[in-house]
């Protein structure tokens, strides 16, 4: 990811395993103008992978060992992409209700982090 966005905050996910995670993906989607429900929009596409990838996968020439690493490799990369950094598992942790103040207090968390 350093390529396309170098000035862009990585996740703690990023740091700590070098692979991006959705809010990596999230804020460079942030940083070319992608309004963010369309950016949720496209990314929600890629958090479950659809049963037809593996039918074809099954269906294909590919020999059992290849056709069990193929499978494997897809659903690696579908772990790293929906892991949730630590800042968004503590955002979701926060109680909805006084909105302004959860609000103030996710941008001063957010600072810190």
């Amino acid at each position: 990811m350093d390529g396309l966005s170098p000035d862009i905050e990585k996740s703690d996910v990023y740091d700590k395993t070098g692979h991006p995670c959705r809010l990596d993906f999230e804020r460079f989607a942030e940083r070319i103008g992608l309004p963010k429900k369309r950016a949720a929009s496209v990314l929600d596409m890629f958090m479950e992978i659809p049963q037809e990838t593996y039918a074809l996968i099954d269906h294909s020439f590919m020999n059992d060992k290849m056709k069990r690493t193929y499978k494997r490799v897809i659903e690696e990369r579908e772990t790293r992409f929906i892991r949730q950094s630590e800042k968004n598992r503590y955002y979701a942790q926060l109680p909805e209700h006084h909105s302004h103040v959860n609000h103030v207090r996710k941008q001063e968390i957010g600072k810190t982090l």
